[in-house]
Parts: C-alpha cells; structure tokens; sequence
C-alpha cells in the first residue's frame, strides 16, 4: 500500500488498533476536505521526478486513483470528485481507462451522486520526454440536478517516479454543458498509483 493509499485510507476513517482489532470508524472527511486534500497531493505530485526512460518501459498496468472535475462557470467553480482507473500500455503507446464514481457538492452541505463517466482515450506516451503522456477525455454526468457534458480538450500527464509508481493528468476542455448552460470551460485534474 502506497503511502497516498495509505493517507486516503486513515482520511476516510479507518485504523487498526495497537492489539490488531479493529477501531470503530470515524465520521468521514467532508466533500471540501477531501477535494482539498486532492489538490495538495496533486501539487505535491507535480513536484516528483519524471520516469525515466528504462522506468517508462515497465510501466505498463493498471493505475487506481482520485479525479477532481471543475466547472467554471463565473462565479464559485462547481466540483465533481471521483474515481480513476486507468491502463498504462507502453508498447500501445496509451493511456486510457475511465473517471466515475462522481460526487457533486450542491448548496450548503448537500452532496449529488452522479450516473456516468468520462472515458479516457490514450493518444501517445513520450511526446517531448519520456515519461509525458497525451490522452482525450470525453462523457457526460448526470442526476436529479445535474446534467454535465464535458466539452473538448486533452489531458496532458507524466509518469512519476523510478520505478514508475504513479501518473498525474491535467487538462483544461472548452465548450462543456452543465445543467442548460453551454460554452463553459472546465479542468480534469487526475491522479493515480499503480496497483
């Protein structure tokens, strides 16, 4: 268990006890804590090494992580918060995989769980570097209050570490739809360890 792993597991309220039983959970961390949360290890992944390119050839698997969706739409950004599962395929030269598992923060403390998912669709691996990968992102999200189309864009990421352990993914996509309002623009942040 990665040490990202193992900080999402005690955040969302789990320990062992000195003795080896389990501790009743806690009450599990708000929608802004763990969005907040995300973005500090986003930020902190950005920060580590690039595989490189003897790293990048073993690479290949599949990767489990965190995607934050931000629509912006003038004011306060509306965030979506899900889950990543994505293949890493070298010889292929892709990434690609699926975000799902989408929950959206509403007025006040209300929280929306979303039907959908958007599809990741790799394009290349080793752009101007190795470890640096291309891929498109396309899908709609949908529930009682929320209808989001994602509009068009790529997600720019790199593989991380030496041996390669995890990816980040970043993209900015224009002309997304949510709840009637179109032209809006919208980021995909993702982040993920390989399993």
């Amino acid at each position: 268990m990665g040490a990202r792993t193992i900080g999402l597991f005690l955040a969302l309220g789990f320990a062992t006890g000195c003795g080896g039983g389990a501790v009743a959970p806690t009450q599990a961390p708000s929608f802004s804590a763990q969005v907040d949360s995300f973005d500090a290890e986003f930020s902190r992944a950005r920060g580590q090494d690039f595989s490189t390119s003897g790293s990048v050839s073993s690479a290949s698997g599949s990767y489990s992580g965190t995607t934050v969706v931000r629509v912006l739409d003038g004011g306060a950004p509306s965030t979506f918060l899900g889950d990543a599962s994505l293949t890493v395929d070298i010889a292929g030269g892709t990434v690609s995989g699926s975000l799902r598992g989408f929950t959206r923060r509403l007025s006040g403390s209300n929280e929306e769980h979303l039907n959908g998912r958007l599809t990741v669709r790799g394009q290349s691996i080793g752009v101007s570097q190795d470890s640096e990968f291309i891929s498109t992102v396309s899908g709609t999200l949908t529930g009682d209050s929320t209808d989001f189309r994602l509009g068009s864009g790529t997600l720019f990421g790199d593989l991380l570490q030496n041996p390669t352990s995890s990816l980040v993914g970043q993209g900015t996509f224009t002309n997304s739809t949510l709840d009637g309002r179109n032209g809006l623009t919208s980021t995909v942040n993702v982040l993920a360890d390989k399993d």
